[in-house]
């Protein structure tokens, strides 16, 4: 018997815990038995055991296979498949041009796996650089003989992941810049300018407005090596906090996963991001016959965002109850209009690959056009937070001389 973790929703609440099974298939029929809404199911891992420590792995080594990696891999078996030439073929010379150690020893141990007579799909189950999307499209490559189109298919999946994942960084390039130039502009004032403005006005020996007084009891703050390094120890420990909530308390989790959804212009270019994926994943499991509760499963494992989630997971405890896919979409409100009318045709016209391949086609392109404009939407906002930052401290410190004359005694 095997045990699994699971986690899920049971009349309408969180739930989670270890069920004992002989397989995958078993537990899922065990929970459903419970009328558990599955969101996450996977294998328990076996204790630390220190004689199936790997002593050829490279000491500060790292068996994860980068990304650019797999998609060289990916591109090449599937131009070697459609050449007409065998998996283990293909895998061999896959290892013999490959260069990153990770992947060559994956490839060895996947020409072993396949000499002994296992399917390929088995060494990327035991393998941590693929998830199960990329497990489950090998399985369907296999069980239809396709497996130079499943590989065309992973290859553009994980293309347009990295062009994403691109985007978003240079999107995001340009304000991380302005906002750090922002605090060392503050930060150099607080620490230098305000210091001389201090005495200045000490020596005038008059009370100063309420502003200019704050402006510089934060520079004090900040001077002072106990305040600085408190002013640090917060940051950092606030940031662990956060971190450590997002990642163990799912109350929290969701209430922080809405609140970047609602961040201005960013918001919008992570939610066409995710979704994009969803419906590329979607169109991807759909093509290789997975059911669409198993889909479900599968492609809400790489949102990444707890609103996104529970919204799949209400799509599935409605499908549970029978009701229509399209209906279920149009009930959650996270997902554009058009995609949920394109699934409502994908369903009358039984072609719901196309469809979820139109709706990805559509969001991407959505995505594409917030990032390419994000920085033009978001100078216009940050020359204002600029202003307001710098200029207030400013007014703050040359206020008191515009009232000169109620200095002097």
């Amino acid at each position: 018997m095997q045990k699994f973790l699971y986690k899920g929703l049971k009349a309408g609440k969180y739930t989670d815990g270890i069920i004992e099974a002989l397989d995958k298939d078993e537990a899922i029929f065990k929970l459903r038995e419970k009328k558990i809404i599955i969101s996450n199911l996977k294998a328990q891992k076996n204790k630390f055991d220190i004689s199936k420590i790997d002593l050829n792995m490279e000491i500060g080594g790292s068996s994860k296979i980068p990304d650019k990696e797999i998609l060289f891999f990916t591109k090449t078996m599937h131009t070697m498949l459609a050449a007409g030439i065998t998996t283990l073929e293909a895998l061999k010379l896959c290892e013999d041009q490959s260069t990153n150690k990770p992947l060559k020893k994956f490839l060895n141990q996947s020409i072993n796996d396949i000499s002994e007579g296992k399917n390929l799909s088995y060494s990327f189950e035991n393998h941590k650089s693929f998830d199960e999307i990329f497990v489950s499209l090998v399985k369907a490559g296999e069980s239809t003989g396709r497996l130079d189109t499943f590989f065309k298919k992973l290859n553009d999946m994980l293309q347009m992941s990295m062009d994403i994942r691109k985007k978003l960084k240079k999107a995001m390039m340009y304000p991380a810049t302005v906002f750090c130039v922002i605090l060392l502009v503050t930060a150099f004032m607080l620490i230098k300018v305000v210091p001389i403005f201090e005495k200045m006005y000490g020596d005038m020996g008059a009370d100063l407005p309420a502003p200019t007084q704050i402006v510089i009891d934060i520079s004090a703050f900040c001077k002072d090596p106990f305040g600085g390094g408190l002013l640090v120890i917060f940051t950092i420990t606030l940031i662990f906090i956060i971190r450590l909530l997002n990642k163990k308390n799912i109350k929290f989790r969701r209430v922080f996963d809405r609140f970047v959804l609602k961040l201005p212009v960013l918001g919008g270019i992570l939610l066409k991001a995710k979704l994009s994926r969803f419906a590329m994943v979607m169109e991807n499991l759909s093509a290789a016959g997975v059911g669409i509760i198993e889909m479900l499963d599968i492609a809400k494992a790489g949102l990444s965002n707890m609103v996104l989630t529970d919204s799949v997971m209400r799509i599935q405890r409605g499908i549970y109850s029978g009701e229509s896919i399209s209906e279920l979409f149009k009930k959650e409100v996270i997902f554009p209009k058009l995609f949920t009318q394109l699934i409502s045709v994908g369903e009358q016209s039984g072609n719901m690959v196309e469809m979820y391949a139109n709706a990805g086609k559509y969001l991407h392109n959505e995505f594409v056009d917030i990032a390419d404009n994000f920085n033009t939407v978001l100078e216009p906002i940050i020359i204002v937070v600029m202003g307001v930052v710098v200029g207030g401290l400013l007014i703050a410190l040359y206020t008191p001389m515009f009232n000169m004359g109620a200095f002097i005694k």
